[in-house]
């Protein structure tokens, strides 16, 4: 047994994931693979289209064995958060020998490079990047500007930093800082890049199949999936079994009114003031869209601000972060969403191997056991009860909800 690891939202899936599951098994040779995945919240800080089971279950109809999720902590994170904690879980499998990620440029060279200062932090690198951000440019364009500077003879690196690229360098730095024997297996991107609003040669972007999709474009998103995942896809759609950023906007507007600023200083990654602007730019007429035109900048971004939102209705504080020892740096379990026959081969390994807890049904897992398992457990309950809320069907409780099983 040979088994590659994916970090993935799968949201939704698409031709583009189908690549890079199967050429990942093929450049590795691996027999397996374990996928983990974020939750019902994703790491741009929205809802994800379609509920974790479903996604997990699409995963697992087109070439994944073992679905994990993705602590909501963790999902909400930036990237380095995200990543370490999807690399984190994966390591503490202690079962999985390749890490599968899609690039810009199969030449990982610049990214173990910058994965390595990252790492390291040295002194001359961190004056520079301090500089920068006194200078009051965003924490990721003044890491770009100190990179520069400091090991690339002032070469523009943004090529370096495109969506796939950061979360490549974020899981080779996890790597290097757990001292993982897992290897690094590069997928590069084909077709589209990330923000594409085009579909080439049956693949299209996350985002362009999002937007098909709330627009009502239902066939056209037929070009850039799998032809099962289509009729899951269309059934969901016309079910009105799905989700997006705007559908929150009564009950995000409506959380924010019944704040205060003290409150609001407890919810993580707020800081520096921002939260007088959420309370005094609200206007009940705006979109979200338009209501984080109005507060975004150069140092809180959309997306950062798209998490804080999220956090805000879930009450993430900073003490979810943290435990007696400090700030939580891995998963404390790893909760199953969906398996196959050769997954269930892995849960069998991994009953041995794991260095956590394997949750293969919520309601037999005693939360009380560990405090801190059950308090990030239980925000991962908290956020999935919520998507369930503002669904516009009725859908699942996190409790009531069934592991997609596909023997």
């Amino acid at each position: 047994m040979k088994i590659q690891g994916i970090i993935a939202e799968y949201n939704p899936f698409h031709n583009g994931h189908k690549y890079h599951i199967d050429t990942g098994k093929k450049l590795s040779s691996a027999t397996h693979t374990i996928v983990v995945m974020s939750g019902n919240f994703v790491q741009r800080g929205e809802p994800a289209i379609f509920d974790k089971f479903l996604r997990a279950k699409m995963a697992i109809k087109e070439g994944a064995d073992l679905v994990i999720e993705l602590p909501t902590v963790f999902s909400l994170g930036s990237a380095e958060y995200f990543g370490h904690g999807a690399v984190s879980l994966l390591n503490s499998l202690a079962i999985v020998d390749v890490l599968s990620f899609g690039c810009e440029d199969d030449n990982m060279s610049p990214l173990q490079k910058i994965a390595t200062i990252l790492q390291d932090e040295p002194d001359e690198y961190k004056s520079i990047l301090k500089s920068h951000l006194d200078k009051g440019l965003s924490f990721p364009k003044a890491r770009e500007h100190a990179l520069s500077e400091f090991a690339f003879a002032g070469k523009n690196v943004e090529e370096y930093f495109k969506p796939n690229n950061i979360l490549g360098i974020e899981y080779i730095k996890s790597l290097k800082k757990l001292k993982s024997t897992i290897e690094i297996n590069p997928v590069k991107r084909t077709g589209v890049s990330y923000y594409s609003s085009d579909i080439k040669n049956g693949i299209a972007s996350a985002t362009k199949i999002r937007k098909l999709l709330i627009e009502g474009n239902i066939e056209k998103v037929k070009e850039a999936v799998p032809e099962e995942i289509f009729s899951i896809v269309r059934d969901s759609i016309n079910d009105n079994s799905y989700l997006a950023l705007d559908d929150l906007r009564e009950i995000i507007y409506s959380n924010l009114l019944l704040s205060n600023i003290e409150n609001l200083k407890m919810i993580n990654d707020i800081s520096e003031g921002i939260e007088n602007r959420l309370l005094s730019s609200i206007d009940p007429k705006l979109s979200i869209d338009h209501y984080l035109d109005k507060i975004s900048s150069k140092r809180y971004t959309r997306t950062r601000l798209q998490r804080i939102l999220i956090k805000t209705l879930l009450n993430l504080t900073d003490d979810y972060y943290k435990d007696s020892t400090g700030i939580h740096t891995h998963p404390l379990y790893a909760r199953i969403l969906g398996f196959n026959s050769k997954g269930r081969e892995i849960l069998a390994e991994l009953k041995k191997s794991s260095q956590i807890p394997i949750i293969t049904n919520i309601n037999k897992f005693d939360r009380q056991l560990l405090e801190d398992q059950g308090k990030m457990l239980d925000m991962d309950i908290k956020a999935s009860n919520l998507y369930s809320l503002m669904q516009k069907k009725p859908l699942y409780r996190d409790l009531t909800e069934k592991v997609y099983m596909e023997l």
